[in-house]
């Protein structure tokens, strides 16, 4: 049972968000004032976030208890979460998305039908749950579920049996959260890795629970990348593994042009007729017929299972 909450709310250059944001906070009815926080942790943003965040403070501090945090440089969101976390005040501590991907809602939800027990200091909201409801794109869902295959068996660690790592609507007790938070050394979005590493060191148990997930537009992470670069994890390593990565940074031509399948296959030194390119974009899709003599699948077309021993199976109906 929650009694008292801090709402922790990273962001960066999120001025057109924010009069949502703003609104759905003013209709949020869940505690009185004096056991409900809201901390804004304005993560170094060069636009008008801090001024707007400001004004929102300043018209309504009587009613709601609004906190801004901000320091010039982008950290990352894992370096603005320590920063909230730190002076995050009441009990329980939960940290959401300023795009509100999962709506504020949800922790009522959860209370509602008492999801929630006296035993367990930690949950993760997940979106990979036979109950979660998740309104994406089929290629963002396959991405997210090729990148937690691919992370436990480079870590060789099943990460406390986590699903879904990448969530941000997470639930912590507040001891729990100060104690691990305060040992986290990873600034940007791969922070939600070590903190699971963290707790299972600690030997704390994380409960996932289901969530309402709804894509939003105009998203900043990008995930492969992110955690490629900061997880600390070798390209050797990588490579070790059969994973190789790339983005539009490492090409002269960006999608849609088909530089970067050719440089992928380049990589793995394979023929086109040995390929098989995933695409959730028809128009990409017919960009590369010409390129390619394997298969090309649309990936709302791919069947995609997982065992207990991590093999993983892959198989597309599609041919374009």
């Amino acid at each position: 049972m929650i009694k008292t909450l801090s709402v922790i709310l990273p962001l960066y250059n999120e001025e057109k968000r924010l009069n949502d944001l703003f609104i759905k906070i003013n209709k949020f009815k869940f505690l009185n004032k004096n056991k409900l926080e809201f901390i804004f942790v304005d993560d170094g943003s060069n636009d008008n976030s801090y001024l707007l965040i400001k004004n929102f403070i300043n018209k309504n501090k009587k009613r709601i208890d609004l906190k801004l945090v901000s320091y010039k440089n982008n950290k990352g969101k894992g370096f603005a979460l320590k920063k909230g976390v730190s002076i995050a005040k009441h009990d329980w501590i939960i940290t959401v998305d300023i795009d509100l991907s999962v709506e504020l809602e949800q922790i009522k939800i959860w209370q509602k039908k008492k999801l929630i027990s006296k035993k367990l200091k930690v949950y993760f909201g997940s979106r990979l749950l036979d109950e979660s409801k998740v309104k994406a794109k089929k290629d963002r869902k396959f991405i997210g579920f090729i990148f937690n295959i691919v992370l436990r068996k480079i870590l060789n660690s099943n990460l406390l049996n986590i699903k879904d790592t990448q969530c941000g609507f997470k639930l912590y007790e507040k001891n729990i959260a100060k104690k691990i938070f305060k040992r986290l050394t990873e600034n940007g979005y791969i922070h939600d890795v070590e903190v699971l590493i963290l707790l299972q060191k600690a030997k704390i148990l994380v409960k996932e629970i289901p969530v309402e997930w709804s894509h939003k537009h105009g998203s900043k992470i990008n995930l492969i990348k992110d955690y490629a670069s900061h997880i600390g994890i070798s390209d050797e390593q990588y490579e070790k593994e059969g994973v190789k990565i790339l983005s539009n940074e490492d090409v002269c031509k960006s999608k849609p042009h088909p530089e970067m399948y050719w440089q992928t296959m380049i990589k793995f030194g394979k023929l086109s007729e040995q390929t098989l390119i995933v695409e959730d974009s028809p128009q990409q899709t017919i960009m590369l017929s010409g390129i390619s003599d394997g298969d090309i699948a649309d990936s709302q077309s791919l069947t995609i299972s997982a065992s207990s021993s991590s093999e993983t199976t892959i198989s597309s109906n599609a041919r374009f």
